[in-house]
């Protein structure tokens, strides 16, 4: 996933842009976090948003440059369901709740997945990447590599993760909190 991600990234702009939307409700789309014009400290981000489940009803309208984005993501992305299911079904039991109890509140559970690049910037002391937010999902699942930028809040200080490639960071989002 981070190979073909990469890929995608690295594609000459005008290949990206066929991708690309303001347009918040669109399914699949590229995007940006920064406007350079407005904006005095800028979140330096460029995201491809992808809705991922139920799979069939999304496949199509992803990418097809580079050629195997459709299919790497594609299994990326039932892997990562399969993995969340589970997960929820062991924060059930750690609850002392029914394994299926969250995924059956939850009902038909939607997927999404955003794939994140942070750009060089010509200035660094400008940017940041998002700003502090809570995930309003039930869980996400990060995938890390070795780039350093993810921080968590603890005692109200925001302390770096060190990233640990080809690992997965999983938050519990605002839903299961």
């Amino acid at each position: 996933m981070l190979h073909v991600s990469k890929q995608f990234f690295h594609l000459p702009e005008s290949e990206r842009l066929k991708n690309y939307s303001d347009d918040p409700m669109k399914t699949t789309r590229l995007s940006t976090s920064f406007n350079v014009r407005t904006e005095n400290v800028s979140s330096w981000r460029d995201y491809l948003r992808l809705h991922c489940y139920p799979l069939e009803d999304y496949v199509h309208e992803w990418p097809t440059n580079p050629p195997s984005f459709r299919e790497d993501t594609s299994e990326y992305c039932k892997n990562t369901r399969r993995l969340a299911v589970r997960l929820l079904e062991a924060i059930s039991e750690s609850l002392d709740l029914e394994r299926d109890y969250i995924n059956s509140a939850l009902g038909k559970h939607a997927q999404h997945m955003a794939i994140n690049y942070y750009p060089p910037c010509p200035e660094p002391g400008l940017t940041y990447g998002l700003p502090g937010h809570a995930d309003p999902n039930a869980i996400t699942i990060l995938l890390q590599d070795e780039v350093p930028g993810l921080q968590v809040l603890k005692d109200g200080k925001w302390i770096t993760v060190n990233p640990i490639p080809y690992t997965f960071i999983v938050n519990i989002g605002d839903q299961i909190q």
